[in-house]
């Protein structure tokens, strides 16, 4: 951000960012003729980052549910992958899921399900079958 100041210079004021961004940011932030300040982030970071990159790009697809929202979803899940193992690792992972369970293909909305005696729950969360 800059401002003319009583002399007529002009300052530049830093402008926080604070989260991971795509290789080629930083060059085009200095094609505007900015000063772009960044790290490269440590292994346990870089995790986290990108879980964080993730919520917010499943959000901005809330918002605005486009191909090009979506690529931006995939382009972290991708990263997430090769990070937690690999992108082949995660679609044997896909595919085993489909295999097992089936996709979304059939748009079918679960509105209820009867329980035996008691409901089976997560017990971390506290939530019901995580798997589902």
């Amino acid at each position: 951000m800059a401002h003319s100041g009583g002399n007529g210079q002009v300052r530049h004021y830093a402008m926080p960012m604070n989260k991971l961004v795509r290789d080629d940011i930083p060059a085009l932030i200095e094609a505007e003729g900015r000063r772009p300040v960044t790290r490269v982030l440590a292994p346990a970071e870089y995790r986290a980052a990108l879980i964080a990159k993730l919520k917010e790009e499943c959000d901005e697809f809330r918002s605005d549910p486009s191909m090009e929202e979506l690529a931006d979803v995939l382009e972290v899940v991708y990263s997430l992958a090769d990070v937690i193992e690999s992108r082949v690792a995660l679609e044997h992972a896909r595919v085993a899921k489909l295999a097992a369970r089936g996709g979304f293909a059939g748009r079918i909305w679960l509105e209820s399900a009867d329980s035996a005696t008691s409901p089976v729950t997560d017990a971390a969360t506290g939530c019901g079958d995580p798997d589902l």
